[in-house]
């Protein structure tokens, strides 16, 4: 099969490269030919420019002196970020894009928050409910998410027509299989993320490791500065004997070896890696922590469903920490073992949806 992949596929986003690499891993490795479908809509061209000229725009003046003074103080670290990610680009996903007018025997839709309201337009995006002029036999998602799940009846109304284009239903979060339900469609699936497909060594396969001979350290993820409380997390690592590594999810104004905001999606896979325990108000963080079988404790200040979801599918439920929650000094350690047992058998599930729905029409 000739399958298109749409994502947030140049997004400078690590967890959304990392799991646009895995979904067209885990399709190569059951035989099809993937490939990217090289949709890249000028709103998100302009979330990862130097300069948003149109948000400056529509911006109050006050809004502006503070956008463009930020920019003043991080312009070389954002720079240098935008260059690697670039890179990453390049070499991981560019080989493997074919144009929007290209013919496919089949699309899917997803992982990531492809099905938010998107910036700029703050609405939903109908190329991503499988509403487009994509030439393709057949559309279906695979482990579409939404972010916020929508109360209002009139904003339930719209999904229910944007997903009534979809061939075959699979989405992450358990709360949006439940709307989705609610709006009477049957037999949605839930699978998992596709960075979860893959295990510890085929990562490792894909990008590899390199050498670390510097300290012991704890990572902390910092892409939600309400999430944690950085004090408290100093003082877990004084407590543990770990130097703390920082990494920001945006450019900060001064960079070094311990705070981190220009690496690419290799550089983050390799901090997790190396890493004695780690952090994170990030979902990818959490899902590469589980991964490579770190300790960790993960907190979110906003959209928490995705990791509330796998996280209690796995029994997990107490790492997940309240915003700005005491840390617990005694951490208990995690049964890896039977982790990976029960992941194992989530992939299989997972495989066997796109084993079922990827087949000759």
């Amino acid at each position: 099969m000739k399958i298109g992949i749409v994502t947030y596929h140049r997004s400078h986003n690590y967890g959304a490269l990392l799991q646009a690499i895995a979904i067209r891993v885990v399709l190569k490795s059951l035989g099809h030919d993937a490939y990217y479908v090289d949709y890249w809509p000028s709103y998100h061209r302009r979330m990862y420019s130097m300069i948003n000229f149109k948000q400056i725009l529509n911006w109050h003046i006050r809004s502006n002196i503070k956008y463009l003074h930020n920019l003043c103080l991080t312009y070389k670290s954002k720079n240098r970020r935008r260059l690697s990610m670039f890179k990453f680009i390049k070499e991981y996903i560019e080989p493997y894009c074919l144009p929007t007018t290209e013919k496919f025997d089949i699309i899917i839709y997803g992982s990531d928050q492809i099905w938010r309201k998107q910036s700029e337009t703050h609405k939903y995006n109908p190329v991503y409910f499988g509403k487009n002029e994509f030439k393709t036999k057949k559309n279906i998602t695979y482990a579409a998410s939404m972010g916020i799940i929508p109360t209002s009846i009139k904003e339930k109304e719209t999904i229910q027509k944007l997903v009534s284009n979809l061939d075959a239903i699979s989405v992450r979060e358990k709360s949006l299989a439940q709307l989705l339900e609610t709006l009477h469609f049957s037999n949605v699936r839930i699978n998992l993320d596709p960075t979860l497909l893959l295990t510890q060594e085929q990562w490792n396969n894909i990008i590899p490791s390199q050498n670390y001979n510097g300290p012991r350290y704890l990572l902390y993820y910092n892409l939600q500065p309400n999430a944690f409380s950085l004090e408290k997390i100093r003082k877990f690592a004084i407590r543990k004997g770990l130097t703390l590594k920082i990494i920001y999810g945006n450019a900060i104004k001064h960079e070094d070896k311990n705070n981190i905001s220009s690496t690419s999606a290799d550089g983050f896979l390799e901090l997790i890696r190396h890493s004695e325990f780690v952090f994170t108000s990030s979902y990818h963080g959490l899902v590469f922590s589980l991964l490579y079988a770190k300790p960790f404790y993960a907190s979110f200040e906003t959209n928490v469903e995705r990791a509330k979801s796998i996280l209690s599918i796995l029994g997990l439920q107490g790492y997940l920490l309240s915003p700005k929650t005491d840390i617990p000094e005694d951490f208990k350690e995690i049964n890896y073992k039977q982790i990976f047992t029960t992941l194992n058998s989530l992939r299989a599930e997972s495989i066997d949806y796109l084993k079922q729905f990827c087949k000759q029409l």
